[in-house]
């Protein structure tokens, strides 16, 4: 989708729709014509054009912050996990200790599942 968003409101717009052809080749990041499957997959987190670059993208007035103003309707909730100083504006920093936060999470999470099911497989053989 963001590819083909060119203008970051959250909609394709008929312009944008024409578009679409040019706009997807741009994913094509090995320059040989053509976009495979993992020039379709997103970018990691803090990559360059990743989860970082999209939020800031949303940046109309280019203060180098995002308002809740400047998100489409399905991000605002991103306002309250991402402004950890409360100013009414997510920031790049801000952004990236909600990822390392969220990385953080999902690693203990899944160290829990690994742990419980190797306990259950040693439960279940004695």
């Amino acid at each position: 989708m963001d590819a083909l968003d060119t203008d970051r409101n959250g909609s394709l717009s008929p312009r944008e729709i024409e578009n679409a052809a040019s706009s997807l080749l741009a994913l094509d990041r090995d320059g040989d014509g053509t976009v495979d499957l993992d020039e379709m997959r997103p970018r990691p987190l803090k990559e360059e054009g990743g989860f970082v670059a999209r939020i800031l993208g949303k940046d109309r007035d280019g203060d180098g912050m995002v308002s809740e103003e400047e998100l489409p309707d399905q991000m605002k909730s991103l306002m309250k996990r991402a402004d950890f100083n409360n100013d009414g504006f997510i920031e790049s920093a801000e952004i990236e200790k909600m990822v390392d936060q969220k990385k953080s999470a999902s690693k203990s999470d899944t160290k829990l599942k690994v742990g419980n099911s190797e306990n259950r497989e040693s439960e279940d053989n004695e």
